[in-house]
């Protein structure tokens, strides 16, 4: 029988969290709410233990400390860090509280989760809001499940993994903000499925791709990344990135699909917008790809995107030629040029470095674009 130490609303203290875990006097920590009590507040970073469940009674409202010390909430300090095996958080809100904070969005601070070197990780059901941070990030860790979660309007990414092994992202409805909603670097057997990914008005500045994955440095591998059955809608940059941009050898990122998605509105920078070059792009679209090998994209919809599928230079460009990408059966439809036009604005399907490209292109069908096929 699991040992349950349950919490009402109130201060958080390490003390209470330093008695959960493997060996310890508790295994799980339940946030239990009375009446109209349901506010729980982050006062300063909590570490937690290997082998610790936190689950809330789906009233329980984790609240950040309003005006957060940058000396103690330093970026990258999240509000739960952890490392080690077996945890499982589900049923709680985290509100961030950003505009009650002295940090601007997207610069690593009050992040919610950060694991590092951690295994067996599960997060389910957690609403998390209103913050600066991203709202999982993962390092160097393997076996993570991020699934049901609704992750609205946080500051950087929704959910971000490093050098991890085994990570699954499914069922979760995201509102982006400055970067991605889900975002994969530098790992292997990754799979991003059955979520709902949204840029809207309400969440500025909301310039990032909705799904990004990507391997940026020479000592990284990335392979073996599946990206499926995803509805991604209205992000002002694209709606998917996959780019491998600085490793030399071609197989540093091999191994992507790109399946059954449906990908719509994407890409339309604005002229003018906050003064970041990325906000200024004339080269987006419904999928950016650069630097994967091995690339299949099969059975996508996309509708109304700045280009369909776009191979070629976006941000960075990778190194090398003979990246081997596969388009079959996609439908592509009512391209747009973006506000920012060049050569390939319209495009259904763009190659914009053809020599560097092996594409192999069938059963791809199109209509109401303004062009069709650039350079294939």
């Amino acid at each position: 029988m699991t040992n349950v130490l349950t919490l009402t609303p109130g201060t958080f203290l390490q003390s209470s969290f330093d008695k959960v875990g493997d060996g310890r006097k508790y295994e799980e920590i339940e946030l239990k709410t009375t009446g109209t009590k349901t506010t729980f507040t982050a006062k300063t970073p909590i570490q937690l233990h290997p082998g610790t469940t936190i689950t809330g009674d789906e009233k329980a409202i984790i609240q950040l400390i309003p005006y957060a010390s940058t000396c103690l909430w330093k970026p990258q300090v999240p509000v739960f860090s952890f490392s080690g095996e077996n945890y499982l958080f589900e049923g709680f809100t985290f509100d961030g509280l950003a505009d009650k904070q002295n940090v601007l969005h997207g610069k690593g601070y009050h992040n919610l989760f950060g694991g590092n070197r951690a295994s067996k990780v599960k997060i389910r059901n957690v609403k998390i809001q209103n913050s600066n941070g991203d709202g999982v990030r993962i390092l160097d860790s393997r076996d993570v499940t991020v699934s049901g979660n609704k992750i609205y309007g946080v500051g950087h990414d929704g959910f971000y993994c490093e050098r991890c092994v085994d990570v699954e992202a499914l069922g979760n409805e995201i509102y982006t903000r400055i970067n991605s909603g889900l975002r994969s670097k530098g790992s292997r057997n990754v799979i991003f499925r059955d979520n709902t990914i949204k840029s809207i008005k309400k969440y500025k500045p909301r310039t990032g791709p909705g799904i990004q994955v990507e391997n940026s440095r020479a000592n990284e591998t990335t392979s073996n990344v599946r990206i499926l059955n995803n509805v991604i809608d209205g992000c002002q940059g694209p709606g998917i990135w996959a780019v491998g941009h600085t490793a030399p050898a071609l197989d540093a990122a091999t191994g992507l699909t790109i399946k059954g998605n449906t990908i719509t509105n994407c890409g339309q920078m604005p002229v003018i917008a906050n003064k970041e070059t990325a906000d200024r792009l004339s080269s987006v679209a419904g999928i950016c790809l650069d630097g994967w090998t091995e690339v299949d994209i099969q059975k996508n919809v996309l509708d109304g995107n700045c280009n369909g599928i776009r191979i070629g230079t976006y941000i960075t460009t990778s190194a090398g030629s003979g990246y081997v990408v596969r388009l079959t059966s996609n439908e592509i439809k009512n391209t747009m040029a973006p506000f920012n036009r060049d050569a390939y604005a319209g495009y259904a399907i763009a190659v914009t470095v053809p020599c560097k490209f092996n594409v192999i292109s069938e059963g791809n069908t199109f209509r109401g674009n303004l062009k069709d096929v650039f350079e294939i």
